[in-house]
């Protein structure tokens, strides 16, 4: 998942279009069943 995130930030793709790309494609860790996600991609 991160190494998709770097390798759309080399192709010139802004941060905050990936975190919303992100938000919309995996739910929330407060939605989510299981929280096995880390709360720091969230920040990153």
């Amino acid at each position: 998942r991160l190494v998709l995130s770097f390798d759309a930030v080399a192709e010139g793709i802004s941060a905050q279009s990936i975190v919303h790309q992100v938000v919309q494609a995996v739910p929330p860790p407060w939605v989510a069943p299981r929280g096995d996600r880390p709360v720091g991609l969230a920040a990153a």
